[in-house]
């Protein structure tokens, strides 16, 4: 397991988990964006597309090995954003409260 904060230096992690978390970034600034607007986070990643995030942001990459949606669920008043990547199904879980992310292999 490894723990990385949100402005960690990426080199450290594998490059599926560092492609991915380079790729979450503009969906949790435009959650944070969305909360700051609205005063909730959205119920899905679609309520962010058009004004805060392109739709393009949210469709997986073209690589096989990477090719896995973001996963969002909204509790009562934060979310959790994750992410599968690469051939042995690691994973990667933001945690908005304390910005950091969580990636296992």
């Amino acid at each position: 397991m490894l723990l990385l904060t949100a402005a960690c230096d990426l080199s450290s992690l594998g490059s599926g988990a560092a492609e991915g978390v380079k790729r979450s970034i503009p969906v949790t600034d435009a959650l944070e964006e969305y909360r700051t607007a609205r005063g909730a986070y959205p119920d899905s990643l679609a309520m962010l597309s058009p004004d805060f995030l392109p739709a393009s942001a949210l469709r997986p990459p073209d690589g096989i090995r990477d090719r896995y949606p973001l996963r969002y669920r909204r509790t009562r008043d934060t979310y959790e954003l994750s992410f599968r990547y690469g051939s042995r199904s690691g994973e990667c879980t933001y945690a908005p409260r304390i910005h950091h992310w969580e990636c296992v292999e």
